[in-house]
């Protein structure tokens, strides 16, 4: 058992590989839905104790980071690959 066969390497794993991803998938949107509004909440309580609004700045900092992927990735599948360039 020196040789990896791949064919069989990949009929083996990707069974299980599948529902994995997507529970990751389905949990990390589930996340990202629960810590952008929460969040904002606590930027803007931040703001009004402290009556500054420098802390709003990392929350829209952290909100921008994190919904970038979301973004991005449906424009990449849009163009294809190469970025609409040919």
């Amino acid at each position: 058992m020196r040789y990896v066969v791949p064919p069989r390497v990949a009929r083996d794993v990707l069974p299980d590989l599948v529902p994995n991803t997507l529970e990751v998938s389905k949990l990390t949107s589930i996340a990202r839905l629960v810590a952008l509004p929460e969040l904002s909440c606590q930027a803007w309580r931040t703001q009004s104790v402290i009556c500054n609004p420098n802390a709003i700045v990392p929350a829209a900092r952290g909100c921008f980071v994190l919904r970038l992927p979301a973004v991005r990735l449906p424009n990449r599948r849009a163009t294809g690959a190469t970025g609409g360039r040919r």
